[in-house]
């Protein structure tokens, strides 16, 4: 049984970073995908608990100083693109700030991650409540003048 929820964990957690990786950024807009002063910004959110029955040496289980055993907490990770050439920006320094009213909100930088050679930016935050959580995502990348901003809008269902 263990080993089948491991692959059944596994399978989701692929299906749902490979959807975010193998994006274009011409893709018709998403209400996941913002493009803002030349950048095209895909995000994506999946529960870290996918990712715990990974084998502890599975470089997965190791990103963002580990995986958080707590059941509330998303991986919060993001695509990011050259609207104009469609290529992939891999150098850049990303922060989000994830808020839901009456709740505190929380600040991370987005660590750049390879998965299947391509890199995305993520970290894990906590969603211990129903409803709708702003994602405040900041990018700083050579070549580019000032910040990129955008805001996004995540409907959070708890999955008990």
């Amino acid at each position: 049984m263990r080993r089948q929820n491991l692959w059944h964990n596994y399978l989701i957690y692929s299906i749902a970073v490979l959807a975010l990786l193998f994006s274009t950024a011409h893709a018709s807009g998403p209400s996941n995908q913002k493009s803002v002063q030349g950048v095209s910004i895909y995000l994506g959110v999946v529960p870290a608990s996918v990712v715990i029955d990974h084998d502890p040496e599975h470089p997965e289980r190791k990103m963002h100083g580990g995986t958080p055993r707590d059941s509330h907490y998303e991986h919060v990770m993001v695509a990011l693109f050259d609207e104009q050439s469609g290529k992939r920006i891999t150098e850049a320094e990303v922060t989000a700030k994830v808020s839901r009213p009456g709740l505190q909100p929380i600040r991370k930088k987005l660590e750049p991650m390879a998965i299947s050679g391509a890199m995305t930016f993520g970290n894990y935050f906590k969603m211990a409540e129903d409803g709708t959580y702003r994602v405040e995502v900041k990018i700083s990348h050579p070549g580019k003048t000032g910040a990129v901003k955008a805001v996004f809008e995540h409907e959070h269902k708890y999955r008990h």
